[in-house]
């Protein structure tokens, strides 16, 4: 066992170059919570989160606003934190799941808000949960991921990939010059956030994704050599019923968009009653795969991929989801929370792991911090294996090899910045 002598919390505000519009709202910072765990042997883990109001309770944030939701969600981090010294676990994912069980809505019901999503007390987790994987690693001194794993859980280990693909975000503002400049830069698949809202969300969505894929189509014209974009479509949970997603897909089949969507993510306000197996596109979960039995239950109901987002749900859950998907055969794919480059390193030693979705060459990796943050540059300082290849994409990849996973992307070695903050 391993026990928690010291744990503590601190968090960087990080401003973004332009608001960052979903789910019908935007974003205009990401705070980056700090979290540092000490155990008896004296080493110590440090693991960094990013807290997304807006992606995990956008009902909370329009309640208290961008400001007030971050400060409740760092409250609650930091009492979940303190209450750590003296813990004790055996391994990163026992001690999680006791955290995850906690009665955290009765905490949040004490603060005058009874009703926060599980996905707010994921995100507030997320930081704790990396923390902890760190400390495990220092602490047997083994820096390679998948031999950290417990045992049911090293056939995800085994699967190892030579490269993952980059895929930048394309939100409500994305203009077209910084649309084919990612097209310059590699990229093949287009994450697309729809569900903007306004008198006719889903005439917008269409018109929006028809605009896209006009671009792309010129653009690929002139590029000498044959080549494809896919599009991966994040609705965020904006639609009220089956029909509405029919009508967006009936409208990119008339464009030609169709056959180049490869994913539709969370399409629904509440998809707990409707089946998507006669949906002509691949549909993922994202938000609504809270737990293990949320992950059963959406591939009952026809879901035939499922995202995993370790920067927003803690990679202890993404590990149990992705086991699940596997028995299933159900692909995975990784996501991203506009995550600093650290995090986005963590995102990448899980999708490393993972098989491709059906005709892909390769994985996913959703990674648009870069777009986003007005810092970028020296938040990758701050990654202790700043500059190394696999950090860089080459042609829309990030090309891993062997010293990528011998010391999982340098998740285990000390951040300077980090670790004295």
């Amino acid at each position: 066992m391993l026990t928690i002598t010291e744990s503590n919390l601190r968090a960087d505000r990080e401003p973004l170059l332009h608001p960052f519009g979903f789910k019908g709202g935007q974003l205009t910072e990401l705070w980056q919570p700090i979290v540092t765990l000490t155990g008896e042997s004296g080493h110590k883990g440090t693991g960094v989160g990013v807290q997304s109001p807006l992606w995990s309770d956008a009902n909370l944030m329009a309640s208290l606003g961008e400001q007030g939701a971050n400060e409740l969600m760092y409250k609650f981090a930091e009492e979940t934190v303190k209450s750590l010294k003296g813990a004790s676990f055996a391994h990163p994912m026992e001690l999680f799941e006791e955290l995850y069980g906690r009665p955290s809505q009765s905490w949040f019901a004490r603060q005058g808000h009874p009703d926060v999503r599980p996905t707010y007390v994921l995100n507030a987790l997320a930081a704790v949960d990396f923390a902890a994987w760190v400390l495990y690693a220092r602490d047997r001194g083994i820096y390679r991921f998948s031999h950290l794993l417990p045992e049911e859980f090293r056939s995800l280990g085994e699967q190892k990939t030579e490269a993952v693909a980059a895929v930048p975000a394309i939100a409500y503002g994305t203009e077209d010059g910084e649309i084919t400049g990612l097209l310059d830069q590699g990229c093949t698949v287009l994450k697309i956030k729809l569900g903007s809202g306004g008198d006719d969300m889903i005439d917008w969505d269409s018109r929006r994704l028809r605009h896209i894929h006009e671009l792309t189509e010129a653009y690929l014209q002139t590029r000498p050599a044959p080549a494809e974009v896919s599009y991966y479509l994040d609705l965020n949970g904006r639609y009220a019923a089956k029909d509405d997603l029919l009508r967006l897909l009936e409208d990119a089949d008339r464009s030609g968009s169709l056959p180049s969507v490869i994913l539709v993510e969370e399409p629904f306000l509440d998809g707990r009653e409707i089946s998507v197996e006669d949906v002509p596109a691949r549909i993922a979960g994202d938000e609504s795969i809270q737990s293990e039995s949320d992950a059963r239950y959406y591939m009952d109901l026809g879901y035939g991929a499922l995202a995993l987002k370790p920067a927003a749900k803690s990679m202890s859950l993404s590990l149990k989801v992705a086991a699940l998907a596997a028995e299933r055969g159900v692909p995975c794919f990784c996501a991203d929370l506009t995550a600093n480059p650290l995090l986005v390193e963590w995102t990448r030693v899980l999708a490393a792991h993972l098989r491709p979705l059906p005709g892909m060459a390769y994985g996913l990796i959703e990674s648009n911090g870069g777009q986003n943050y007005r810092g970028w540059d020296r938040l990758e300082s701050y990654h202790p294996a700043a500059g190394a290849g696999w950090t860089r994409t080459r042609d829309g990849l990030f090309e891993l090899n062997e010293a990528f996973y011998a010391e999982s992307g340098g998740v285990f070695r000390p951040s300077s910045y980090y670790e004295n903050r």
